[in-house]
């Protein structure tokens, strides 16, 4: 009872830490930030429900005590975080891909950008100051589309980095999968310094 009250009140916490004010421009995913921290809140529930059958178990067996129900609780709670950490997996992939929808809606706009600069260098009907005017502001609207790439592609990083710190903590995917990632994470955000 009180190990379930502590995983709560521990679950509360990671939800209220993990939501940090997002970069300027960098998209704010507060909601699947959250499913993330619930997920990982039940994989802990689950974990702790296996640990305490199994125990259970192994004092039943060396009483003698017929364990065929415990059994079956066992598997069914060692289903359930299974289920748990699918769930989890499921909601990192869904955090990363509205990222990357944002990301490629800031590169669909520095496109845009890029062939209105050209345009507008070849414009032979605008007047010299006029045609300066333009192609200096689209040239600012180009670094600042830049700049909003970086951070987008910077912010995911962050979140990627944060994610798996915590998936690797209750062991809610492969290792390996998790060193990988944090890798190329790190590997993008020092490339983009």
């Amino acid at each position: 009872m009180k190990s379930a009250l502590i995983a709560s009140i521990l679950g509360i916490a990671t939800v209220i830490g993990s939501v940090t004010p997002a970069m300027a421009g960098a998209p704010v995913l507060t909601v699947e930030k959250t499913d993330i921290n619930k997920d990982l809140t039940r994989v802990n529930k689950t974990h702790e429900r296996v640990l305490t059958l199994q125990s259970q178990l192994k004092g039943d067996r060396k009483a003698g005590l017929n364990t065929v129900a415990l059994q079956k609780e066992l598997r069914k709670a060692k289903a359930d975080e299974t289920q748990a950490k699918a769930y989890l997996r499921a909601d990192k992939k869904d955090l990363l891909m509205d990222h990357q929808n944002y990301i490629n809606e800031q590169r669909a706009e520095l496109r845009h950008d890029r062939n209105t600069l050209v345009k507008t260098s070849f414009d032979v009907k605008k007047a010299k100051p006029e045609k300066s005017t333009a192609l200096r502001k689209t040239r600012m609207e180009i670094n600042d589309d830049k700049l909003a790439l970086t951070q987008a592609k910077t912010t995911r990083n962050n979140d990627l980095l944060a994610a798996n710190a915590k998936i690797e903590k209750v062991q809610g995917q492969n290792v390996a999968v998790l060193k990988t990632e944090n890798a190329g994470a790190k590997l993008q955000n020092l490339a983009m310094k």
